[in-house]
């Protein structure tokens, strides 16, 4: 043990005599290699000694940019590999941009050379702008970049999952699978792990409280396919896009809860403008109806299995048989005249399914639309729905957010 640890600050003693003596050979041989150097190691731009000039961190840009598309890459792969859907794409995919907030480092390069410039000039800086003078005389420049606060920025430490946004209205539930309640379309989370139940992906989740802006503290569960699942914080995305995925999520939300209520009052609507008159007479003909075929058909499964095995009651089923075929006959002259009314009001009376836009896409949810048609339960029928006047801004808010959002989720 003492060996290694004498062995390991013998190299740290050698690598700081290699940096502290090699740098400033390599600095006065090459300035503007060593400034791109330094910039890049520094995260900041750096001016080359005896100009006014700053090192061109476009190389370096270019390094990290290749690095962060590795980095997304990994990141799919390991978000694939944790069980996500195959189609959920990668920051790089979607959004073609990895920086964080609205603006970028582009302009405080761009201002920075202009500094730098004015310094090597003899005039003023810009305002916003610094200088600071290196031990070895080299003048560097700095100009702050300031990003405009985020409206929707959270008041505490993002925790730094993938982001995820409820896609229109879902239940949450804790670690057992018992439902905790309820959240609208556009509700923010951040996804911290992916997990198998029976043949369901659910997703243990922090939520953002959009009023209180803040991350909460309590792990609650989702199904996946209920969420909008992103590969990146939600305070590393790019607001624009960012927010108008929230923003379309929110309004569809409330365009479907909306489209529920009417669609509920629709169908019971229907029931009382489509009472068949037949209806009670139907109905007590049918269950006398059902009662009777139900023993037919135990009758004629006795009489199978008495056919291949050797059943004494083989003459009672028989004898049965023939009793169940003469209340049929009389069941018939009832149960078929009231049927053939039944049915003939119905048909009379149901509405043309061919003039409305269906109530749902081929994910199962509610695709909005001026005219809806709920199917009613129990009938062949459907009853319809026209938007509300805060449905339809609802709706017109969608579509102006659409080109944004589609060209991230096509799919959406």
């Amino acid at each position: 043990m003492i060996r290694y640890l004498v062995k390991l600050l013998i190299l740290c003693v050698v690598g700081f005599l290699v940096v502290w003596f090699g740098l400033p050979p390599f600095k006065k041989a090459a300035p503007r290699a060593y400034a791109q150097l330094a910039s890049l190691l520094l995260g900041r731009p750096v001016a080359v000694e005896g100009t006014g000039e700053i090192a061109d961190a476009g190389k370096a840009g270019q390094i990290i940019g290749g690095a962060l598309a590795k980095a997304g890459e990994a990141g799919s792969d390991a978000l694939a590999a944790a069980g996500l859907p195959a189609n959920a794409p990668s920051v790089s995919e979607m959004f073609k941009n990895r920086k964080k907030g609205a603006a970028t480092n582009e302009t405080a390069s761009v201002e920075a050379v202009a500094a730098a410039d004015a310094v090597a000039n003899g005039g003023p800086l810009p305002e916003g702008a610094r200088t600071e003078t290196q031990e070895d005389g080299t003048v560097v420049v700095y100009v702050e970049e300031e990003l405009p606060p985020d409206p929707r920025g959270a008041l505490n430490d993002d925790p730094g999952f993938p982001m995820g946004i409820v896609i229109t209205n879902s239940f949450y539930y804790d670690a057992r699978g018992n439902q905790l309640g309820f959240l609208p379309g556009g509700t923010v989370v951040e996804t911290i792990e992916t997990a198998n139940a029976g043949k369901k992906l659910v997703c243990k989740t922090r939520f953002f409280h959009p009023v209180k802006r803040l991350w909460q503290d309590d792990e609650i569960w989702f199904e996946a396919t209920d969420l909008l699942l992103l590969n990146a914080p939600y305070q590393d995305l790019p607001r624009k896009e960012r927010d108008a995925l929230v923003d379309y999520c929110t309004a569809k939300g409330k365009w479907t809860a909306a489209y529920e209520k009417l669609a509920e009052k629709a169908i019971e609507k229907y029931a009382a403008d489509h009472k068949n008159p037949y209806e009670a007479e139907y109905r007590a003909a049918k269950a006398k109806h059902d009662e009777l075929m139900s023993r037919v058909s135990e009758n004629k499964k006795k009489l199978q299995w008495s056919q291949t095995h050797d059943d004494p009651k083989r003459g009672q089923y028989l004898a049965e048989g023939r009793t169940l075929a003469a209340e049929q006959r009389e069941d018939n002259k009832v149960w078929l005249p009231i049927l053939t009314k039944w049915q003939q009001w119905e048909s009379a009376h149901m509405t043309p399914t061919d003039t409305f836009t269906p109530g749902g896409d081929d994910s199962g949810r509610v695709k909005p639309a001026p005219r809806m048609r709920v199917p009613v339960p129990g009938k062949d029928d459907f009853a319809v729905v026209d938007e509300t006047a805060t449905m339809k801004a609802l709706r017109e808010q969608m579509e102006e957010l659409e080109p944004t959002v589609h060209a991230i989720v096509p799919e959406l």
